[in-house]
């Protein structure tokens, strides 16, 4: 807590520390009269704008949870939806012996290890399931699966078919929007030239 100065003191920050506050006095003042203007009275004083903002970013993570939710059951629903194949990988002749014994008396093991992968097929989508076969050696300790398939991308769901039909149509959407006519043809060499 500061200290009082005598009265008989006299020093150019006392002068100045009494202007200051003056200065403070009328700017809360006018303050609370623009705090009144703005929020009203204090009856119907509305939430601080730090409550408002945390609020809104509550409701904004809540959308955008619920529309990301959303759009999963959506693809899921479209993924159930598309014509779907089958498709059986075997264990190759070569690789048809078990890893632990060397043993070539292999049974299937379950079902298969089961992925999906959407491929273009021309005119249409289809959803192919592909089954790679596992063998289980019956000594007991051995498990042989077939190669999974070829895959552009680790563990991506889209095959080169469909990558090759989703690049084609970007690259004819941008071409088809490039100018043309007699001045066109050079802005869609230049175009052209930009995006290779």
């Amino acid at each position: 807590m500061p200290r009082e100065l005598p009265q008989d003191h006299f020093c150019p920050w006392r002068e100045e520390a009494e202007e200051l506050k003056e200065r403070l006095t009328s700017l809360e003042a006018k303050m609370a009269t623009l705090e009144r203007h703005v929020f009203g009275r204090r009856t119907e004083k509305l939430p601080t704008v730090a409550s408002e903002l945390r609020g809104d970013a509550d409701t904004t993570a809540a959308q955008a949870e619920a529309a990301k939710k959303k759009r999963r059951e959506r693809a899921a629903r479209k993924a159930e939806q598309a014509p779907a194949r089958e498709i059986r990988h075997a264990v190759p002749a070569e690789e048809r012996c078990c890893p632990a014994c060397g043993g070539e008396d292999l049974r299937p093991l379950g079902k298969g290890r089961a992925s999906v992968l959407f491929e273009h097929i021309p005119a249409r989508f289809e959803r192919q399931v592909h089954v790679q076969e596992v063998l289980a050696c019956t000594c007991g300790k051995g498990v042989v699966t077939a190669p999974p398939p070829p895959r552009v991308v680790d563990r991506g769901e889209y095959g080169p078919g469909f990558i090759a039909h989703v690049a084609h149509v970007e690259v004819r959407g941008r071409h088809a929007a490039a100018p043309a006519g007699p001045a066109g043809g050079e802005k869609r060499r230049a175009h052209e030239s930009q995006h290779a």
